[in-house]
């Protein structure tokens, strides 16, 4: 067991420059608007028009002009047993393709090696976006150059990736329609890649971040699959349960495959070469899951000493030339696999107490029931990498493990490394959660984090409950909580060990006085030093991993995975022919709303609906519709949005509130429509342009389900002069302008902008999606923090909206008396969210610190918190910003991302108490960069006054007495956190 990380930063510094000398070496018409529409038709690609029994169909998509207007209708309309078929070619799309909330759908080309899908110049960070999709195949295509994620699968089940590549093109070779079919293919050199040996495949730091990318999903498959040049990992698979991954290749990516928080995993007959490092696998704190049980036999790791170019985050600071690394992982078995030519070693055995605790209570850090067998090892720790002196100078020790190795092995590297820190025998009391048939609490990342128990051991690290580790003696029990390294085969260099356990960073503690003399002064400073001394050399013994031998026993193989199958449903999917859709969308219903077209139909004319009198106007006067309004709105672009509910006649919304459901709007009755139209105002001129309205129907599918429909429809200007609003599927763009005074900040905002972007139909669910809440587009605004403020009605003037929406039967369940204030005409016995830009709204003296952090949580809370929070589309990322949660790590403070890739500009955490320039939160609100930009779509602009609130706040509210703030007093500890 070892010893303190008190001091770590200061060892890192001195141990680098001894080394140096050791080794050596993410207006009332048009006339102002210019709308482009991607697709203003209803209509789909291929579709058979007379088919009354709607048969699976095939969506047939061609190289060409149409394809991306082809392929995004596609991904929206399919539906269960419908195949999309990407034809031979070269494909050029100017935006990602999003499939939601479906099943049964197999998307194809004609061959990984003929069907080449380009994302080179997409306004979107991944390439495929697929969610909640059950039995979803992805076969025979490429996928090259997107600005984030490659191919990524969420929240679904029944995946299966099969014969798919993803690649971004090597920096002097861009992958086009010329070249495709040969720029595609790489090979690894046979012999280490060096300096006298270089790669032929050149990287860049802001290639995207995964290739392969299933995250959160169950019963996946990846079969002969491949990634090359992700700056993160290639083939990717985080929080997901069952996986096989099999017969693939992963090349010149930082990491070639990942097992992030990942439970029962499999991958055998793959081969990792000329990566930063071949495979990892390991547990990240504050996720929604912990990982256990993967079993990696029969592959192949060679090679794997390519410079690390990731822009930042976790893997920007793992060491290359590494084989496997395993991290704080319980229930691993590595067995029959050829490691071969691994400059720093084959494999590193590693936990977050060497590395840097993140200080998740829920989280073992250390890594158990690690079997190690009949594998092969060949030339490993031959030369060891560098340090990055002036990364270090800056406060990054990431490049500082492979030199203590090396300092403390006799300068080199070894086959197996561990970094030989373990726990012992604590009194931490035992969590009130399940445990698995170890004995090991089973968290999930929504379970509160345990009290901190101390640190008996004084070594730095926050003991967690560990009982079920050792036996009624405190004696550990081996194996079953111990590493097993047996029967394996090692050739090559003769100088490297097989094996070296480095005993952590004992024997450097004396390094520290070099910094810092007057620790000298510390009577309890020599004591430590010298009791540090006999583990400063590694130990090269792996007896005590040699289970059968020296405990009788080892550890069991890992049980095969077992993959669920998808069956097509019976039934039929109850789809309407296009004739039916012309017949819905054109029935005369004397002035009343079409609410049969609504319940069924996605009629391509806005008025079809009849949801507005005047059907060039969607601001003002609507069809029996009530307005409602927000305090801190969602930002698009400066934008005014005018909001209307509509609700079947007797029906009424139920009321739901943060103390029921964080992350849940109202609950509101089937048929109800949400009318959303993002104009813009000229008040010099005293015109609104209107550009976009946004519908939200709740319908009920033939079985009883139900979901939330979100379709997109662009108002322009027609033949006759009169204002229309066409149903586009695909999206669009709009040269936008605006000029007014803020209502309630008083600020007058002008400017204009050539790309206001008009999401397509499909990605109203990127947003909208979330576990919390019915299947599809889900509303977001209408929770009563958001509505708690008042409205001017024409039938009741200044009113309280929640209190309007009760006087007038279109809410049950909300509290029986709200107690509306007369004068603000708030209820203040309900939650609220002050507008984020007007100081003293929340209740607090305005500009004070209390005052600030109520109004840029509110910010967040409307702006990113649809997406993260536990059930949204980023609920991967750990991240969470929900108005009620805790300001700790989860929220941000101290959290070091998970997988931003260039997203992170290279800053250590999302924030970063006191300082601005080293939080990445504030990085991405300002950039307008694809990968980066932060919210990712519907905005085309940076809003300045936010970003303004946000980096008050960081730079001079948030400190290090904040709950997990810790990292405001330095940098970060750790040689690959």
């Amino acid at each position: 067991m070892i010893n303190s990380r008190a001091g770590f930063f200061r060892i890192a510094v001195v141990a680098l420059f001894f080394a140096s000398t050791l080794l050596s070496g993410c207006s009332d018409d048009n006339d102002n608007v210019t709308v482009a529409s991607n697709g203003s038709s209803n209509e789909s690609p291929d579709t058979d028009t007379g088919n009354e029994t709607a048969e699976p169909r095939v969506f047939t998509i061609s190289p060409g002009d149409s394809a991306t207007t082809d392929a995004v209708a596609a991904f929206f309309e399919a539906a269960p047993g419908d195949t999309i078929e990407f034809e031979a070619g070269f494909f050029d799309f100017t935006t990602g393709l999003v499939m939601q909330n479906t099943e049964g759908v197999t998307v194809k080309g004609a061959g990984m090696d003929n069907t080449v899908l380009s994302f080179e110049d997409s306004d979107t960070a991944e390439g495929f976006l697929i969610s909640n999709v059950r039995g979803v195949v992805v076969t025979d295509l490429t996928v090259t150059d997107t600005p984030g994620d490659g191919i990524k699968v969420k929240s679904s089940d029944i995946v299966t990736y099969r014969n798919v590549r993803t690649m971004w093109s090597s920096a002097d070779t861009p992958v086009g329609a010329d070249n495709y079919q040969t720029a595609i293919h790489y090979e690894c050199p046979a012999e280490p890649i060096s300096e006298l040996n270089p790669a032929p495949y050149q990287p860049d730091s802001g290639n995207g971040r995964y290739g392969i990318y299933p995250v959160q999903a169950s019963n996946v498959l990846l079969d002969n699959v491949e990634s090359l040049g992700a700056s993160d990992a290639g083939i990717y698979v985080g929080q997901s349960d069952d996986i096989i991954i099999k017969n693939s290749r992963a090349l010149y990516n930082v990491a070639g495959y990942e097992f992030e928080n990942t439970q029962r995993a499999e991958m055998f007959d793959n081969i990792a070469e000329c990566n930063t490092v071949g495979y990892i696998i390991y547990d990240l704190p504050y996720l929604t899951q912990y990982g256990y049980q993967a079993r990696m036999h029969h592959n192949v790791a060679r090679n794997n000493n390519f410079d690390n170019f990731a822009a930042g985050g976790i893997v920007s600071q793992v060491p290359k030339g590494s084989g496997l690394i395993t991290l704080s992982y319980d229930q691993v078995e590595v067995d029959h696999n050829e490691f071969s030519d691994h400059q720093t070693g084959a494999i590193l055995i590693t936990s977050y107490e060497l590395i840097g605790d993140d200080g998740d209570l829920r989280q073992d850090v250390y890594t158990e029931a690690l079997s190690i067998h009949d594998n092969s090892f060949d030339n490993s720790g031959y030369s060891m990498p560098p340090p990055d002196l002036q990364a270090l100078a800056e406060g990054d020790v990431s490049s500082a493990l492979p030199t203590i190795i090396a300092l403390k092995n006799g300068g080199q590297g070894a086959d197996i490394i561990w970094d030989g820190v373990y726990d012992g025998p604590n009194d931490c009391a035992k969590p009130d959660v399940p445990t698995n048939d170890r004995g090991k609490p089973q968290f999930e990342g929504t379970d509160v984090k345990p009290a901190d128990c101390g640190d008996a051991d004084g070594n730095g690290v926050a003991d967690r409950y560990n009982a079920y580790k050792f036996d009624d003696s405190g004696t550990r029990k081996k194996p079953s909580m111990w590493i097993c390294i047996e029967n394996n085969t090692y050739t090559g260099s003769p100088a490297a060990p097989e094996f070296a356990n480095i005993h952590g960073l004992a024997g450097l503690e004396a390094l520290n006085a070099v910094l810092d003399p007057s620790q000298l002064s510390d009577p309890d400073y020599l004591p430590g030093v010298l009791a540090g001394i006999p583990e400063f050399a590694a130990d090269n013994d792996s007896s005590p991993h040699q289970c059968q031998l020296e405990y009788g026993e080892t550890l069991p193989s890992m049980p095969a995975v077992e993959l669920a199958t998808y069956t097509l449903p019976e039934g039929g999917t109850g789809r309407p022919t296009e004739e039916q859709i012309a017949q819905m969308c054109a029935r005369d219903t004397d002035g009343q709303i079409n609410w049969d077209a609504l319940a069924e139909v996605d009629c391509p004319d806005l008025a079809s609906y009849h949801l507005f009198n005047d059907p060039q106007d969607p601001s003002t006067d609507s069809n029996g519709g009530t307005p409602y309004d927000l305090n801190t709105q969602l930002f698009s672009d400066y934008a005014t949005k005018y909001r209307f509910v509509f609700m079947p006649e007797g029906t009424a919304a139920t009321y739901r509130d943060g103390s029921e459901n964080v992350n849940a709007a109202y609950e509101f009755p089937v048929g109800t429509v949400i009318a959303k139209t993002f104009s813009f105002e000229d008040e010099g001129a005293g015109t609104v342009n209107h550009v976009e309205t946004r519908l939200l129907i709740k319908r009920e599918d033939n079985d009883g389900t139900l979901v939330w429909e979100g379709l997109p429809y662009i108002w322009q200007t027609d033949g006759n002069g009169k204002r229309v609003a066409r149903l586009s599927k695909g999206g669009g763009t709009a040269a936008v302008s605006w000029n007014y005074t803020d209502d309630h900040s008083g600020n007058l905002h002008q400017g204009s902008t050539d790309s206001y972007r008009i999401p397509n139909a499909a990605q109203c669910v990127t947003c909208h999606a979330n576990t919390h809440n019915v299947a599809g587009a889900a509303p977001i605004g209408p929770k009563p923090r958001n509505l708690n403020k008042p409205y001017a009605y024409e039938d009741a003037g200044m009113a309280n909206q929640i209190a309007y929406w009760v006087d007038h039967n279109l809410l049950t369940g909300a509290p029986a008396d709200l107690d509306v204030d007369a004068n603000t005409m708030i209820a203040t016995k309900v939650e609220r969210i002050p507008y984020f830009n007007v100081p003293g709204d929340g209740g607090d003296t305005a500009n004070s610190d209390a005052d600030i952090e109520q109004r840029i949580r509110g910010y967040l809370e409307v702006n990113c918190a649809h997406c993260h929070n536990e059930g949204g589309a980023a609920s991967n990322t750990g991240l969470y910003l929900d108005y009620f949660r805790a300001v700790n790590s989860s929220y941000g403070i101290c959290k070091t991302p998970t997988a931003a890739g260039a997203g992170s500009d290279g800053r250590p955490h999302d924030i970063q108490p006191g300082s601005v320039s080293e939080s990445i939160m504030p990085f991405r609100m300002g950039s307008d960069d694809v990968e980066a930009k932060m919210p990712p779509i519907a905005h085309s602009v940076v809003h300045d006054e936010a970003l303004e609130l946000l980096n008050e706040w960081i730079e001079n509210v948030v400190d290090s007495e904040y709950e997990d703030g810790a990292c405001a007093n330095g940098p970060s500890l750790g040689a690959i956190r």
